[in-house]
């Protein structure tokens, strides 16, 4: 329905060409504003890559200044430095009985002198080759917190899997335990003569055997040159 105005005339028929002109000419800057408002909101969207994790951005696939990028296009590898992992690839061999939750000591090359405590947290289902031709499972390690940023990315090291763990027991290095007829030998001093013991032995590691029985706690065992004792040998010193 239209309104009359003065004498009789519409809105419409009451402007002049002029004032015509004139809110024409306003409602197309207006437009226009609303246009350039609704233009910078989405570049800002799409200027501003968000990522679900805290961290550090390690790496951009377009590093150059000046290259438009878009969140589809863009590749950017962002790390958590707080909480980092070590990934060793576990010989087939040695994967028996490793499972989530055991605990590991991690050596990295840049600090040799220590180990540190970590946990198995993953454990690929799928094998890899390894340069060697070997057959590996890739095995993710958490290490413990991230102190002034002491793990770094690109660190090698060494990871050694703690299967079983027992307190107050006896142990003998590896290299001082023999075997005969499946059965398992240490040489020992009596009365300052070598003597040939048989023993028992529980678990076995790289560098040490457990010795369940066979052996006593203040027992001298034989460390070097047991390939050439003889039973009954005497033994100066040890």
């Amino acid at each position: 329905m239209n309104r009359e105005t003065y004498r009789g005339q519409t809105p419409s028929t009451a402007l002049t060409n002029t004032v015509r002109r004139i809110l024409e000419k306003n409602q197309w800057d207006m437009d226009k504003a609303v246009l350039d408002v609704e233009l910078k909101d989405i570049a800002l969207k799409y200027a501003t890559l968000v990522t679900p994790i805290s961290g550090i951005v390690t790496q951009v696939e377009t590093p150059l200044a000046g290259i438009n990028i878009t969140p589809s296009t863009a590749v950017f590898k962002v790390s958590n430095p707080e909480k980092m992992i070590f990934k060793a690839n576990l010989d087939e061999t040695d994967i028996a009985g490793v499972v989530p939750g055991l605990k590991a000591q991690v050596t990295l090359d840049a600090y040799p002198e220590e180990k540190f405590a970590g946990e198995i947290t993953k454990i690929a289902f799928q094998a890899i080759t390894t340069s060697g031709g070997g057959t590996a499972f890739p095995t993710e390690i958490t290490l413990p917190q991230n102190e002034n940023f002491k793990f770094k990315l690109g660190m090698n090291g060494d990871a050694e899997i703690i299967l079983q763990t027992k307190d107050d027991v006896l142990k003998v290095s590896s290299e001082v335990l023999m075997k005969s007829d499946d059965k398992n030998y240490v040489w020992l001093v009596v009365g300052k003569k070598a003597k040939k013991q048989e023993v028992q032995t529980g678990i076995e590691g790289e560098e040490a055997v457990e010795i369940t029985s066979g052996l006593k706690e203040n027992d001298i065992v034989i460390k070097s040159g047991t390939s050439k004792i003889k039973e009954g040998q005497k033994i100066d010193s040890q």
